[in-house]
Parts: structure tokens; sequence; C-alpha cells
């Protein structure tokens, strides 16, 4: 499991350092000898695509690596797209052979970490939406920056500092502009453009990022609650069905949308327990899932007498989890069962049902001689 976390951090590693090369190399000049060779076959105007398209890959990666990093499957897909895009734009945009090979690398990694890739858009979360939002602001504020720090003298008639740099990348990325500043080059104009373009990517991309969170909770939870409210009404045998129609619940539905399994969320990672019924009697298989963005390092069910210790019944660092309890070596009463998930990081979550074993028949007697004369009394009769 250590093993498979460390790959996921370097492929994460090497998305943004490509996302980060793919902007830079955005700004970079083509070496002349590449450019003239281009100018022969390509139009002059199509040359300033491939540098366009290397600036929003390099956007679209760095932003990207967050959720490689969180395992998601559509991360996966969208990367190893965005990687075969960069291979052949800058391929384009002059030859340029090495960014070209760090884009393959890229392919490669992914593919021999693909069966990592497991999670699924999960629900929607203001606290990565500011995550992401803040790494698309400094990956823009770093294009523009570096971009006037680095321009040749000749494509704006003046020399940059870092001060600058700063300050008109900022009046440009809120729009403000500067109509001091005149461009000498057909370079300098679309680099003045590309700011603005970017702009309203990163805005677009904040829209997307807040809005996802109102649709889900005032859109699709709804909808997916008054599912799982249906499904109880119809099949629920339990009174703890009542619980998994709570505020703080999920739901992930099977393909059929027939049957669905309510999960809480806690510490980056989500936890729900097989409800084996109110009693415990004879052998139980109780049933554990647990997943985490960041790489789940054990997944234990436990159980222990109201009040006692813990008793591990099962663990290991896959889910689901499953385990069987002989409740017949335990003594009736109250126990609690508990699923505990901890990732990669050390952090711990926990879901916990109370149930009751009770292995013992009922005792009783009926007293015969009473029988006896209620029978006799009623033939009398």
């Amino acid at each position: 499991m250590a093993e498979r976390s460390s790959l996921i951090r370097v492929v994460a590693l090497i998305t943004l350092a490509s996302g980060v090369a793919n902007l830079y190399w955005a700004v970079s000049p083509t070496a002349p000898g590449r450019r003239r060779l281009l100018q022969e076959i390509l139009p002059l105007e199509f040359l300033r695509f491939p540098r366009s398209f290397s600036l929003l890959i390099g956007f679209a990666l760095v932003i990207s690596a967050i959720n490689v990093y969180r395992r998601k499957r559509r991360a996966f897909h969208l990367v190893l797209a965005l990687s075969a895009l960069s291979v052949a734009t800058h391929l384009l945009k002059g030859r340029d052979y090495e960014q070209s090979l760090l884009s393959l690398f890229v392919i490669g990694l992914l593919w021999l970490a693909r069966r990592d890739f497991t999670v699924r858009s999960a629900q929607p979360d203001w606290r990565w939406a500011v995550v992401r939002l803040a790494v698309a602001a400094s990956a823009a504020l770093g294009y523009g920056v570096a971009g006037f720090w680095l321009l040749d003298e000749r494509e704006f008639g003046i020399k940059f500092t870092l001060a600058d740099s700063i300050h008109r990348t900022l009046l440009y990325l809120t729009w403000a502009g500067d109509p001091r500043l005149a461009p000498r080059t057909p370079y300098a104009a679309w680099f003045l453009d590309s700011l603005y373009a970017l702009s309203a990517v990163v805005v677009a991309y904040a829209g997307f990022s807040f809005f996802r969170p109102v649709i889900y909770r005032y859109r699709t939870l709804p909808r997916e609650r008054a599912m799982a409210k249906e499904i109880v009404e119809r099949h629920g045998r339990s009174s703890l069905d009542y619980f998994k129609l709570w505020p703080n619940k999920s739901y992930f539905f099977s393909p059929s949308r027939r049957c669905f399994i309510a999960y809480s969320v806690g510490a980056s990672f989500a936890v729900a327990l097989a409800d084996p019924g109110t009693y415990l009697t004879g052998t139980e298989n109780l049933t554990a899932t647990g997943s985490d963005g960041n790489g789940l390092a054990s997944l234990a069910i436990e159980y222990r007498p109201a009040g006692g210790s813990w008793t591990t019944l099962c663990s290991g660092s896959t889910s689901p989890r499953s385990c069987s309890l002989n409740t017949a070596t335990l003594s009736d009463g109250s126990y609690e069962l508990r699923a505990r998930a901890t990732d990669s990081a050390g952090n711990v979550n926990d879901s916990t049902l109370t149930r009751v074993v009770d292995n013992t028949a009922p005792t009783g007697s009926i007293p015969l001689a009473c029988c006896r004369g209620a029978a006799r009394s009623w033939r009398s009769r």
C-alpha cells in the first residue's frame, strides 16, 4: 500500500511539473531554426494556436494534479488525454522534442499506476473548491509574472523587474489593463491577450467549482434522498433504517437504482457498515466499506460489549472488508460494532452500530393441571 501511495504522489508531482512546464513553454520563444522550418510548412497565423493550446493544457494539468493525487478516475482519463494532446501541440509549436518527451513520460507513469485510480467523483465540497481556486489563481499569477519577467526587452521596449511583473500581471488578470503598455511585436500582443484569456478561464473555473456544491446540496442530494426514502419505505425492516435518511448521509446507488449504501464522510474518506439486524444470533456476516482519495491504509471491523474494550474481528487495506462473527461464543447482551478506516496520513474515521446478542431460547411452563381442568370444564358444558 505504501508503494502504491508513493507512486501516486510521484505521478501527481510529475503532472504538476508538466503543467508548469507547459505554462513556461507557452511564453518561451520558439528556436529560430525550428520557427523557420514551420513557417515553410504552416501559415504564420497557425503558429499561434499551438502556443495557446500549450497555455490551456498547462493550466488544466496544474489543476488536475490535485485530483490525480486523490486518485480520481476521471482525472486519470483527463490527464492522459491532455498529455497526448500536449505531445502533438509541442511538435507543432516547433518540434519541441524535450517537452514532448516529458508528456510521454507522464503518459507512461499514468499507465503504470492505472490500477490505483479507483475513486469516482465525490460529493462536491466547499473546502476543495477553495483549494482548487487557490491553485488556479497561483498558476495564472505565476504564468503572468514569469512571462513579463522573462520577456525580451524588444517586445515592449521595457526591461521588467520582478515588482513590475507582479504589478502588470495583476492589472491584466483583473482586466484593468495598462494603456501605457504598447506591444511592439505580434508575440507581445499575443501574450497580453493570453492574460485576458487565462483570467476568463480562472473566473469560469471558479464559478464552476463553487456552483457544483450548490447544485449538489439543493438539487442532487434532495433527489437522491427521496430515492433512498422510497427504497427504505418499500424494503426497510429495521428501526435503524430511519438513520439512513439523516442529513449527514450520502448515498451510493446500484446501477439499477433499486438499492443503496448510506455512508458518512469524515477525515476525507467514507465509511459504511453493513447492518446485520437489530438482534444478533448464531454466525453473522459483517461487511464494511471505506474509501479515501489519498489511499486507504487499513479498514478494520471491531466489536465490544457495552462499555468494554474493542476486539478486532478482521483488518486489511482493501475495501470492502468482510468477516464473520460467531455470537455463540459471546454472552448475551448489548454490543457495539465498529468499522474503523485509517488513511495513509493517519486520519481515522469510525462508523458504529449497537446490537443485542441473544442466543438463549425463551423459557416457560404451562400449568398442566389447570389446562386439564379447563378442558374438563369445557366438556361438561
